[in-house]
């Protein structure tokens, strides 16, 4: 017995065949989690670099930081971590300056033009909330929303409270250099509220 292919089955089978190999090709190059590893890296002293897909090489190295310390950061730096009681990009607790514009060969010099460096915190949150005082250079800071996030509010009345600092957020002196911040909101400082 001989089969035979069916003709109509055959035109309706050739653009599903088609299609199928389109879609096998965009998704090809859809950018995935696996493209995105390793886009984030930062450090102290060059040699201890921490990197991530997201942000948290940044908060790995504040972590490990000491006072007066200088974290340098390289990378595209996108998405927050949850840290007491809000999310954030860095939440810093000591005296450090956070610094962009290098790359994973050469962490001595700063070159923000050559070696553009983001914090995004993808709208879920503030990029620096800091406790102490900051220095800020040679980065951009973008994407921040600090509604309901906490931190330092202000409460007018028993019902309204104030989300304040949408890119920074601190209750102590902060210094920028050289800092590009976008598209950030707060009720009060969407760029930066020092209280």
């Amino acid at each position: 017995m001989k089969i035979r292919p069916n003709p109509t089955m055959l035109i309706w089978l050739a653009p599903l065949l088609i299609a199928t190999v389109l879609l096998g090709v965009l998704l090809a190059f859809q950018p995935t989690q696996a493209a995105r590893l390793n886009n984030c890296y930062a450090t102290i002293n060059g040699v201890n670099v921490f990197s991530s897909a997201d942000s948290a090489a940044v908060q790995k190295t504040i972590n490990t930081a000491q006072p007066g310390d200088k974290v340098k950061v390289a990378g595209n730096c996108v998405g927050v971590q949850y840290h007491e009681y809000m999310n954030q990009v860095a939440y810093v607790t000591q005296t450090l300056t956070v610094e962009g514009g290098y790359t994973t060969t050469n962490w001595l010099v700063s070159d923000p033009v050559q070696n553009p460096t983001v914090l995004d915190a993808e709208l879920q949150g503030r990029v620096i909330f800091a406790t102490e005082p900051l220095t800020v250079a040679n980065l951009t800071i973008q994407n921040c929303y600090a509604a309901f996030q906490g931190g330092l509010s202000q409460q007018v009345n028993p019902f309204v409270i104030f989300e304040n600092g949408g890119g920074i957020a601190t209750d102590h002196v902060v210094w920028l250099d050289n800092v590009d911040v976008l598209s950030n909101t707060a009720q009060h400082g969407g760029v930066v509220y020092a209280g």
